[in-house]
Parts: C-alpha cells; sequence; structure tokens
C-alpha cells in the first residue's frame, strides 16, 4: 500500500480499513521483535514486503 505513495503513484493506491489494520498488526509485530534484540542490538531494517494471509 506505501509503495506507489513512496514512488509517486497514487492513482495506484487501494485499500480498506481491514488493510490498515493488518498493517499496523505487521508494524506493531516489528516492533515487539526489535525491541526484544536489546539496547546493545545492531540491526538494519532495509525494505520488507511481508506477505498478507487470509
Amino acid at each position: 500500500m506505501l509503495w506507489p505513495a513512496l514512488h509517486s503513484l497514487p492513482d495506484r493506491i487501494s485499500g480498506s480499513e481491514e488493510d490498515y489494520k493488518s498493517y499496523r498488526d505487521v508494524n506493531a509485530f516489528m516492533a515487539r521483535a526489535v525491541s526484544e534484540l536489546g539496547d546493545n542490538a545492531v540491526y538494519w531494517v532495509h525494505d520488507y514486503h511481508p506477505a498478507a494471509r487470509r
């Protein structure tokens, strides 16, 4: 959903409330996972594209 917005293609954006909730859930999961690495951990999140399962 963000890819078109970040690449100047707003006419290709589509989504629903359910899509947005899934997006937020995945990002919250990733934030929790990263926070468990600890204060001295070094990590790099480059460009992840999680696939939605229905």
